[in-house]
Parts: C-alpha cells; structure tokens; sequence
C-alpha cells in the first residue's frame, strides 16, 4: 500500500496563477519528495484550503492592493490548515514599518524614516538629515518595486519628481518610508 501523499498549496496571485517562472521547478523537486504541491490563487474562493497539509505563501504580491482582506485569509486558512509562517508573522512581516522595529532594537538597517499623511518637512532636509545622496521611497505595504521610486537628493529635477511623487502616494493613503 502506498502512504498518503502530502498535498501542498503554494499561495499565488491571480495574474500569477502557475506561479513565478523562477518558482517552476518547486512543483518537480516536490514530487520527488513525495510531496503534491500545486498553485493556488490566494482569494480564489474556489479553493478548500482545509484539502491541503500545508500552505506556504510563494507569490501573493496582489496583496497590497487588498492589505485587509489578506491578512484575514491568512488567519482564516491557519484555522484548519497549518501556514508555513504563522498569521502573527505575515502580519508582521508584510508592513515594512517593522524595519523600524528592528533598529530600535539594535539591529542595524540603512538610514530609513516613516513618511505618513501629513508631512510637510521637506523630502530633501529628511534626506540630508539621514546623509543620503541617494534616496529611496517605498511604501510600509508593498511587493517588488511596485510604488518604489529611487531619487538623486542633489538633482533638482529629480528632487521634485521625488516631492510630487511622495505627496501622491501619502494622498493616496500610503505611508512611505524614506
């Protein structure tokens, strides 16, 4: 009698729905293992997360523009199914402010400020306040590059692409960090 293969979801987004090309060979290599790992759409409601032994979270990266509900699924699905890292962990995780968190505990990050709803010091000042010659904005709730835009501090014309840009995103809602 063959023992009972182990299935896995590999949490993906929908425009990713056969996961991320360098992602391909996981499903091959898990197979070997005795593993059935396939792809899943993380807010396919379609999809019995309670079938599955495992869920690791691969390519979620939709989850910015739905940060709430995310976080929901996570603990949803963690009731009855376990979550390669747990809901406390994604949460955690996936709001970049925890680089903060980091610092302030003493381990070293580069130069970084929350940038939130209301700010007006000057994006410039902030960055010569932080010794920057190059400068990075990026949103706490974001994946890849996406909303990310990387600034010369002493080109003017780079200066104000990089205020306008901040003063769309803080508009938006977005906290951004520096």
């Amino acid at each position: 009698m063959k023992p009972e293969t182990a299935r896995l979801a590999l949490a993906t987004s929908s425009d990713l729905r056969d996961g991320h090309p360098d992602d391909q060979v996981l499903i091959e290599r898990f197979r070997r293992q005795g593993v059935h790992a396939v792809w899943t759409v993380w807010n396919d409601p379609r999809v019995d997360w309670a079938s599955y032994d495992l869920v690791v979270i691969r390519t979620p990266w939709d989850y910015t523009e739905q940060y709430g509900r995310f976080l929901e699924w996570v603990e949803a699905v963690e009731i009855f199914t376990p979550v390669f890292h747990p809901s406390h962990v994604i949460r955690w995780n996936s709001d970049k402010r925890y680089l903060l968190e980091l610092a302030g505990a003493g381990i070293p990050i580069g130069p970084t400020r929350l940038l939130e709803a209301g700010y007006t010091n000057g994006l410039k000042a902030a960055c010569l306040q932080l010794g920057l010659q190059t400068a990075f904005l990026k949103p706490t709730v974001g994946a890849s590059s996406r909303d990310t835009l990387r600034f010369t501090v002493m080109d003017d014309r780079e200066m104000v692409d990089a205020e306008g840009f901040l003063g769309t995103c803080l508009d938006g809602g977005k906290e951004m960090l520096l």
